[in-house]
């Protein structure tokens, strides 16, 4: 297998029967996806990274992001920047992790290999305060992206979501719902950080999306899942997800690249669709979309090596298309899409990139906005969004860039390989999912 193809050749025996003469060319398989990286559910996972570095996740107002790695994973704040904790395994590490909310609880998905007690067909619930498992889901098979809030969690398989009930000491976890979705290798998802309950994943067709928001019934603790479709969202495979922090509008990407589609959750039926943001002409993969935290700017990260910044409120354009031509026509719905008011040239194409923005308050009360860039190379650039006014070169001025992986030999907080002789509870809480005797507590 080279680059996106897949060579097939045919074993020829020769007249003896007793070895091969030759291989003969067969066929040429091509595949949308090739050896690369790319992004499952908010979380930008790596194939080759630095020292092992296999994923990367912000939590819900990016105020913090835990890492994984091959050998263990870490916790960390972004501004400032600070390392919480890091957890070294002699035995495996992990594929990824979902931070919920500010919280010490950590959802951990085992890589390959995975240290004892964890797996990549299972979620463990990880109180990192005290280091003991919380819960442990066991699915039918191989994980490929969780995505998670203070009081849900989602799952997704090849094909399936499955969502779960967090209690709001995590002392309970419920099983609520399964979701047929198209295969979704990638793991693309997205939950609602606050107000209700919201996930959206690929519909059961191209192009399709699933928007699920949890309705609570008169029973207490009990609640179902609506379903809105929109179909099509996109000409292609949807690719990247986004809600904003409220969850009233979510953003989407397909795997052309060149347009994002912001939608409107709050409607009765089927979303509507508000704007399109264009982030260029030519097709790219779209590694991550963000809100800032009024949802006025919208930020998008490719592998071109770019991050593009997007106003939400309605721009000035020029006069209809229709008034200059059948060419001016044509051209317009190529170049169709609001486009981004400042573009940042990280570094060079290709490099994996998982963007998001923080809104910050300075010492004299003024409101700015951060991006926050964190690269397969394992560094986390802070930059500082400037005035409008300014050109692209003086729009973003960096802050910071630290580096947060923690090598293999360089351990700082022994993690202790869990072992199966941890006796689980006897009491079922859902499909698959069995109660630890440790319990974790909200920081």
């Amino acid at each position: 297998c080279c680059s996106k193809w897949l060579h097939l050749r045919r074993i020829e025996p020769s007249s003896n029967g007793t070895c091969c003469e030759h291989l003969r060319f067969k066929s040429l398989l091509h595949f949308e996806h090739g050896p690369s990286n790319w992004i499952k559910a908010g979380v930008m996972k790596i194939d080759q990274g630095q020292e092992g570095l296999s994923s990367v996740s912000f939590n819900d107002d990016f105020s913090c992001f835990v890492c994984t790695t091959d050998h263990g994973f870490g916790v960390y704040s972004t501004l400032p920047f600070h390392r919480f904790s890091w957890r070294s395994f002699d035995d495996g590490g992990f594929s990824c992790a979902e931070m919920f909310g500010q919280t010490n609880i950590v959802a951990l998905v085992g890589g390959r290999p995975s240290p004892a007690g964890f797996s990549a067909s299972s979620v463990v619930l990880w109180d990192d305060r005290t280091g003991t498992r919380l819960f442990h889901i066991q699915l039918p098979s191989p994980i490929n992206a969780i995505c998670c809030r203070i009081d849900t969690l989602g799952v997704l398989l090849d094909g399936k979501l499955i969502l779960y009930r967090i209690s709001p000491d995590f002392a309970s976890v419920q099983y609520e719902q399964t979701v047929d979705t198209l295969v979704n290798p990638d793991g693309v998802a997205a939950i609602s950080p606050r107000g209700p309950p919201m996930v959206a994943c690929p519909g059961p067709s191209l192009g399709s999306i699933w928007v699920l928001e949890r309705k609570e019934e008169a029973a207490a603790g009990r609640g179902r899942w609506s379903s809105k479709l929109i179909d099509p969202a996109h000409h292609k495979q949807v690719s990247c997800l986004a809600f904003s922090r409220d969850g009233s509008m979510l953003a989407s990407a397909s795997k052309k690249g060149t347009l994002i589609r912001l939608w409107a959750t709050s409607q009765t039926h089927s979303p509507v669709l508000l704007k399109a943001l264009r982030r260029g002409t030519l097709d790219a993969d779209i590694l991550s979309l963000s809100f800032c935290e009024q949802s006025e700017l919208v930020s998008c990260a490719s592998d071109s090596g770019t991050m593009h910044l997007f106003t939400i409120a309605d721009s000035p354009h020029d006069a209809p298309a229709s008034a200059y031509g059948l060419a001016a026509q044509l051209l317009s719905k190529v170049q169709a899409g609001q486009r981004g008011f400042a573009r940042l040239d990280i570094g060079s194409q290709g490099r994996t990139l998982m963007g998001g923005l923080r809104t910050i308050t300075s010492e004299g009360g003024a409101v700015g906005a951060v991006v926050l860039v964190a690269t397969a190379q394992g560094f986390l650039d802070c930059y500082r969004v400037n005035s409008s006014d300014d050109s692209d070169e003086d729009r973003f001025k960096l802050e910071a860039r630290n580096h947060f992986v923690v090598a293999a030999d360089e351990v700082l907080d022994q993690g202790e390989g869990l072992t199966d002789s941890e006796e689980d509870s006897d009491q079922e809480h859902g499909p698959g999912l069995a109660a630890e005797s440790g319990r974790g507590l909200v920081v």
